[in-house]
């Protein structure tokens, strides 16, 4: 896969700090899904180790290139069969931190 910058007018995410995220113009002290057509949606997921199929669900559905998941203050990891059962969709994806999520998005 080719990754290339996007310069459409989309959204921004100009903060990302412990509990807070400021996207465009919008405080979230909640977790969040920004979907690929720049909808914003309320999400409310359990602690990433007990992450199912059915969470990521309204991601998948969309059928992006990547899934970017943001994990909070430190990196961890959704089990593997999670990860290898989203791979096999063909689509792709990157699990890190949230602040590097957020540099990445």
């Amino acid at each position: 896969m080719q990754l290339s910058r996007d310069s459409s007018a989309g959204l921004l995410i100009r903060s990302c700090t412990p509990g807070e995220l400021v996207i465009g113009a919008e405080r979230y002290r909640h977790s969040v899904l920004i979907m690929p057509d720049g909808e914003l949606r309320p999400w409310s997921p359990p602690d990433i180790v007990r992450l199912q199929a059915a969470d990521l669900q309204p991601a998948v559905a969309s059928a992006p290139q990547v899934l970017l998941i943001g994990t909070g203050n430190i990196q961890r990891f959704p089990a593997q069969r999670l990860l290898a059962q989203i791979l096999r969709q063909g689509i792709g994806v990157e699990v890190m931190d949230t602040a590097a999520a957020c540099r990445t998005y």
